[in-house]
C-alpha cells in the first residue's frame, strides 16, 4: 500500500485549540499611527530641561 492509498485522518479541531493559536501567532494589530512602545518626553510635551520622576502613590503608610 503507498501513501496515495492510505486514507487521511483529520482529527477535529476544537475552539480551545484555534484560540490558543491565534493568541500565539497572530500579531496584533495596532491602528494606524499607533505606537507600541512608551512614549518619550518630546511625544508627552516636555522640555529636555525637565527632570522626570516616578512616584509611588500606592504605599499609604510609607508617606505617614
Amino acid at each position: 500500500m503507498t501513501a496515495k492509498d492510505m486514507p487521511v485522518s483529520k482529527v477535529p479541531t476544537n475552539t480551545k485549540y484555534v484560540d490558543n493559536f491565534d493568541d500565539i501567532f497572530k500579531s496584533k494589530e495596532v491602528p494606524v499611527g499607533e505606537d507600541t512602545r512608551p512614549k518619550d518626553a518630546i511625544k508627552r510635551g516636555l522640555s529636555s530641561a525637565c527632570v522626570q520622576e516616578t512616584w509611588d502613590c500606592t504605599n499609604k503608610e510609607k508617606d505617614l
